[in-house]
């Protein structure tokens, strides 16, 4: 006996909306940007300062984990080199005009302090 479930045909559904639509991906963008401009300033700076906070939580679980297998150097590399392709994208569509600076020596000591700050807290964790 048939159960007429054969009979029942499949509803008509259309083209499932893109995720890669460029137009919807522009408005939620402006959207977003718009309710993140209405925000007073002391509520977005709380935002990046969660999200800092998270992130070096991260940053330290992942030194404190690797700490076992890999040498704090080897870290503190992996290290630069994600904050480098984190920040390539942003100089670049800068400009050169970023990397302009009218005290050199005072950069790469802050450069050099920032990275013997960052080997001891990666052989402390």
């Amino acid at each position: 006996m048939r159960d007429g479930m054969d009979q029942m045909s499949a509803p008509e559904v259309g083209p499932a909306p893109s995720w890669r639509d460029q137009k919807g991906v522009q408005a939620r963008r402006q959207a977003f940007l718009r309710r993140w401009a209405g925000l007073p300033a002391n509520t977005r700076g709380g935002i990046w300062v969660l999200g800092a906070a998270v992130g070096f939580s991260i940053m330290s679980g992942l030194a404190k984990h690797l700490g076992g297998t890999l040498d704090p150097f080897q870290i503190a590399f992996f290290r630069a080199a994600v904050g480098a392709c984190v920040l390539l994208p942003i100089a670049w569509r800068a400009g050169p005009a970023v990397f302009r600076t009218h005290a050199p020596m005072l950069h790469a000591l802050r450069g050099a302090s920032g990275m013997v700050a960052m080997l001891c807290g990666f052989y402390a964790v």
